[in-house]
């Protein structure tokens, strides 16, 4: 939940440039992460600030859960899944500490990215301003078949972590 802010006006330099690639921020109401679809972990960033998803037709999503906070080594972050670890969509993937984050001098805007390694044909932000989980929000259209078309969301229904 929280609300959805077209990626070049988080004024970052790096993800509003689409450096990493195409997708959308949302500014988080409470901390809590979710798959946004059946994926596998690609990657656990060290620091905990990061989590790359990777989707069986190789299509990377990477959540990065707000800005400038690598600096933070993983203090007001919790991660619930590890790298090679299947997921499935509305797992609990990571929780942050909003408050504690905003009070080390970080901004908790989070961008979700389709990486320019994903395979994207076209990346369309479908929603902005106040989401809940289960809103349609993104629509990534992949290269997979010039027939088939697969579409990624980011938003998801709560699914307790195991």
């Amino acid at each position: 939940q929280g609300t959805v802010i077209p990626l070049k006006e988080i004024n970052d330099g790096v993800f509003s440039e689409g450096y990493i690639g195409e997708g959308l921020a949302i500014e988080p109401v409470d901390g809590s992460f979710y798959a946004p679809f059946d994926c596998s972990v690609a990657m656990v960033f060290d620091t905990h600030h990061a989590i790359a998803l990777h989707t069986a037709n190789d299509t990377e999503l990477i959540l990065h859960v707000g800005l400038d906070t690598v600096k933070l080594n993983g203090q007001h972050l919790e991660v619930f899944v590890q790298e090679g670890q299947k997921i499935q969509k509305g797992d609990l993937i990571l929780r942050a500490d909003l408050e504690g984050i905003q009070s080390a001098g970080c901004r908790t805007v989070t961008p979700v990215v389709i990486t320019g390694a994903g395979g994207a044909e076209s990346v369309e932000l479908l929603k902005t301003g106040p989401v809940h989980i289960g809103d349609a929000v993104l629509k990534a259209i992949i290269n997979v078949h010039p027939d088939r078309k697969f579409y990624l969301s980011t938003l998801t229904e709560k699914r307790s972590c195991n």
